[in-house]
């Protein structure tokens, strides 16, 4: 189990700079094995380099692995801090793979993978990173309602359900800045009145 890994990690070493192989996308890094590492053990390969300090740490990474029945799978991880700043992979990717129309995916916000067919690779690098860099151009404010491949776009669901979390979120603190600074005020004025 270790060895395979350890040669999924040197395969990706000896191939950082092989474009073919390690697509470093503006807002995520793709890594194109092919056959080179199991669909068995691309997850695994994945969450290691996610880890490590081969990739850049600011970008969720992409595994794409063979698999026997003709079929890519793919595996991605984002770091805690991706997470925090609204990277969430099971939303990208499930998401992502109905454009492709509708195939297997999965997972949670930091860790997610999905099956899709063999060809589509490109297809959906380009899917992800529009999706990607919504959240990036969100984040910093003045994103656009709309994304899409063919500039027709479509309304991002994923987006929606960040922003209405974030607004309730912020709704709270406001309200409990407000009454903190409230009971703030009684307390001083109050003790300096009651005499």
């Amino acid at each position: 189990y270790r060895k395979e890994i350890g040669k999924g990690i040197d395969f990706i070493s000896k191939n950082i700079d092989n474009s073919n192989i390690v697509k470093k996308g503006e807002f995520a890094t793709f890594i194109l094995a092919g056959r080179n590492i199991s669909e068995h053990m691309i997850s695994n390969v994945i969450s290691t380099l996610e880890k490590s300090s081969i990739l850049p740490k600011d970008k969720p990474v992409f595994g794409f692995a063979d698999t026997k029945d003709g079929k890519v799978k793919v595996s991605a991880r984002a770091n805690d801090e991706l997470v925090k700043e609204g990277i969430n992979l099971k939303e990208i990717i499930t998401n992502s793979i109905e454009e492709l129309g509708g195939y297997e995916g999965g997972g949670h916000e930091g860790a997610a993978g999905a099956t899709i067919p063999a060809g589509t690779e490109d297809k959906f690098i380009n899917i992800v990173e529009k999706r990607l860099k919504y959240i990036k151009v969100n984040e910093n404010g003045g994103a656009p309602e709309k994304i899409g491949t063919e500039g027709k776009g479509e309304t991002r669901k994923v987006q929606g359900k960040r922003e209405i979390k974030n607004q309730e979120a912020q709704r709270r603190e406001e309200t409990s800045d407000k009454k903190m600074e409230g009971e703030g005020l009684v307390r001083y004025f109050g003790s300096k009145f009651s005499g």
